[in-house]
């Protein structure tokens, strides 16, 4: 998606796949808006690129069977009702795929200083296949915050008027809905969205339950210096984290510390049945402990099982550096195998220890991790946990969190409901 302002222009890649043995007719449904004009649409194949007509429907059912005696590869472009596009596509080829891209306009609706924006897709399990979304979106005099309610996105600032979104992980179903709040003259910034359910009884008397979602922005600070950072790397080297695993790991955590800025704060923990560091607290950064750093990193080596309290505690027992952020970035592809194994325990310990506030992001890669522990210490910090599926690249899921935490200008902001 392409949107500048309230003005959004989608294009929507399709493939359809035929596994049979012989070729086949594809009718397919598209919703989209009930304001959308369209402006492109084709289908590519074996013949070429083909761009469809929005003709009448008698005089467009002439042209297909005309197409379709011919045998080519053709494309037919009507609404089958308010906001839904038809495709009839003839033929797609027997275990072979047709793709088709269609480009559509609309306006937007806007709410207050919110704009809204909503990709139409069923929310039938019978029709989950792959898909993902990327956005650039540009509003003149400011975004102050864009986000999705339906799906998990992660975003990337280009200026002050505009932001690159991409999902993240696989995709659920429903439909994929966006929003973005302007800035206004260099004030605060609020929307707020409803998600009422209905009434309940509580004690007797009916309330109406549900929740609300808040997106508070607060006006350009100037001439503020931004608050500094003190990031703490905890990295499991046990046996598991073999090969590509170890590697990116270990890139990641040199990236991370290269993107900190002179004058912030670091420090590395590696962990297997033992907790190593490299440095019994967070030292400042500067060329000489930047170098220190890289020779620590070169010399990690793995073996053994995966001590995760005893990590975790060292981390959060550090002396913190005045005056700065505390940051916990913990990566693991286990569970936990050495020491205190109970994941109740453990999180209650940490977050006892846990006297500095240090915020914990949690980074689980693979598949036989403890999801539900990694969470909740993300959740109990005020951090967040990500997942790295087999495939997935650690160093670019780390480098996508340590983004987000660059230049942080608040710390701890408080919400006052009268």
């Amino acid at each position: 998606m392409r949107m500048i302002g309230r003005v959004a222009t989608t294009t929507m890649t399709m493939v359809l796949h035929n596994p049979g043995s012989r070729q086949q007719e594809s009718v397919v449904i598209i919703p989209v808006s009930a304001q959308a004009t369209i402006r492109r649409f084709g289908l590519e194949g074996a013949q070429g690129k083909f761009s469809a007509k929005l003709v009448p429907r008698d005089e467009a059912r002439k042209i297909y069977d005309e197409i379709v005696r011919r045998s080519l590869d053709p494309a037919l472009l009507e609404f089958a009702g308010s906001g839904l596009v038809k495709s009839s596509v003839f033929p797609v080829p027997a275990r072979g795929s047709a793709k088709i891209r269609l480009t559509y306009e609309e306006i937007l609706k806007i709410d207050g200083d919110r704009i809204d924006y909503t990709l139409l897709r069923t929310e039938s399990p019978q029709y989950d296949v792959p898909w993902s979304v990327s956005v650039d979106w540009t509003i003149n005099g400011g975004i102050a915050g864009v986000y999705s309610p339906s799906h998990n996105t992660e975003d990337r600032r280009v200026g002050p008027n505009r932001i690159k979104l991409s999902t993240r992980g696989k995709m659920q179903s429903g439909p994929f809905r966006l929003s973005a709040t302007q800035r206004k003259n260099n004030r605060a910034t609020a929307s707020i969205m409803a998600y009422p359910e209905a009434q309940k009884a509580v004690g007797g008397i009916k309330v109406q339950a549900g929740y609300f979602l808040m997106l508070l922005t607060p006006p350009s600070i100037k001439d503020k210096k931004p608050v500094l950072r003190e990031v703490s790397l905890v990295i499991d080297k046990s046996g598991s984290m073999a090969g590509e695993k170890i590697e990116q790991a270990l890139k990641a955590a040199t990236q991370v510390i290269e993107g900190l800025n002179d004058g912030e704060a670091f420090n590395i923990i590696v962990y297997n049945e033992s907790v190593e560091s490299f440095s019994k607290h967070p030292v400042i950064k500067n060329r000489a402990s930047l170098l220190d750093a890289r020779r620590y990193i070169s010399g990690i080596r793995i073996s053994g099982g995966t001590n995760i309290h005893d990590a975790l505690k060292l981390a959060t027992q550090q002396k913190p550096t005045p005056g700065m952020l505390p940051i916990v970035l913990f990566l693991t592809d286990g569970v936990p195998t050495i020491g205190q194994t109970n994941e109740k325990k453990i999180r209650d310990s940490i977050a006892a220890k846990n006297k500095d506030n240090r915020r914990i992001f949690t980074f689980g890669v693979g598949v036989d991790v403890n999801t539900p522990l990694l969470s909740r210490l993300a959740d109990d910090s005020r951090a967040r946990a990500t997942y790295v599926l087999p495939k997935e690249d650690v160093e670019l899921k780390v480098a996508q969190v340590f983004r987000r935490l660059s230049g942080p200008v608040l710390r701890d902001p408080e919400l006052v409901c009268t």
